[in-house]
């Protein structure tokens, strides 16, 4: 599959909004920026989300993966490459799968943000969990 420059940056920008202790993502994000930039994004971000779950991570690390997948999904908004309900409404699936309350309020709010149009350009939020 050839990715487009402006996913390719969005995929980079995953790697430097991700918190600083957070590993390698356990969900194939290449397939959430072509599922989200060719109108998938719902069935990616399940994929994403069953993935994380189905890795035994638990705790922190398990927030951590949320974490990863609601910035990568902010960046393709922000890379202008997806529709924003469609992002918005994978972030609020994100949010639904965190075993994090606040960290899960914070990727509503992004939700908000993107379905309003407000978030396409800035600070791709980093949603980390909250210090156990």
């Amino acid at each position: 599959m050839k990715f487009s420059r402006i996913a390719l940056f969005a995929m980079l920008a995953l790697g430097t909004a991700a918190p600083a202790h957070a590993q390698a993502p356990v969900f194939d994000a290449a397939n959430v920026s072509v599922g989200c930039t060719n109108g998938s994004c719902a069935a990616a971000t399940q994929a994403a989300i069953a993935q994380i779950t189905a890795s035994g991570l638990t705790g922190r690390a398990y927030s951590d993966q949320i974490a990863l997948l609601a910035s990568a999904l902010y960046a393709l908004v922000q890379g202008g490459q997806a529709s924003l309900a469609d992002v918005g409404a994978a972030l609020r699936a994100t949010a639904a799968a965190s075993n994090d309350p606040a960290q899960a309020d914070a990727i509503v709010a992004a939700a908000e943000a993107v379905e309003s149009g407000r978030a396409t350009n800035g600070t791709v939020p980093a949603f980390e969990a909250s210090p156990n």
